[in-house]
């Protein structure tokens, strides 16, 4: 039986899918399910770093014996005060090297463009698709032949609101289901069972905002001024 492992944030982690508290079917699950033989566990975290995909969820033994490791990394990182691009390609770099020693194939998404999610002053706003090209600039120039790198921005089966969650950072149901179709036509793989549902019923996805989401959000402002400031130079 085929085993699939979701590594990286909260894309992986599935959140904006269907579900409550950490039951969601998210990229790796609605992939398994399309696959029909195959079985899939999910060792992302929403808020992860790639340091945390290094140093934590490839040492479970899970992610050790997969044949498909499904990524998404970069996003937290670039909201981080001490945010380095040489660090994350190195970081990056570490990762995909011990996944090719698990032999497992790798299949790694680049970052959307969610500038526009929040609403910021133009210039942090530039600031921050600036981050975001060079750090998609890292993934794209990290993914060798051996590597399946999806275009968030890109692939047009992924735009339309309906494929988004209403954050605009995260997917929703339908966009999950999109992307786990996508990634198995990729890699070649048949399509042998239905999609799940994508109909959210109220209050069933698996995010909803928070004073914690607030707070989050307000200490991001530091790093975000910085961006801001960067345009300048």
């Amino acid at each position: 039986m085929m085993r699939i492992v979701a590594l990286g944030d909260s894309i992986a982690r599935g959140v904006g899918d269907l579900g409550s508290g950490g039951d969601v079917p998210a990229w790796s699950g609605r992939l398994a399910h399309r696959l029909g033989s195959a079985q899939h566990s999910i060792r992302a975290r929403a808020g992860a770093r790639i340091d945390d995909v290094i140093h934590h969820q490839l040492n479970d033994p899970v992610s050790q014996t997969a044949d498909i490791a499904l990524l998404s990394a970069g996003g937290n990182d670039l909201l981080q005060r001490d945010f380095r691009l040489e660090n994350f390609a190195e970081g990056l770099s570490a990762v995909l090297t011990r996944i090719r020693a698990s032999t497992a194939t790798t299949v790694m998404l680049t970052l959307p463009d969610y500038s526009e999610a929040w609403p910021l002053p133009r210039r942090v706003k530039a600031g921050l698709r600036r981050r975001i090209a060079d750090v998609n600039g890292v993934l794209q120039a990290s993914a060798a032949d051996d590597v399946l790198l999806i275009d968030q921005a890109g692939e047009r089966l992924l735009q339309g609101s309906e494929m988004h969650h209403p954050d605009r950072v995260h997917l929703s149901p339908a966009g999950y289901q999109a992307l786990a179709d996508l990634t198995a036509t990729r890699l070649g793989l048949p399509l042998l069972h239905p999609p799940l549902p994508v109909d959210a019923p109220p209050g069933m996805c698996a995010w909803q905002p928070s004073f914690a989401d607030l707070r989050r959000g307000l200490r991001r402002l530091p790093v975000l001024t910085e961006m801001a400031a960067a345009t300048d130079r």
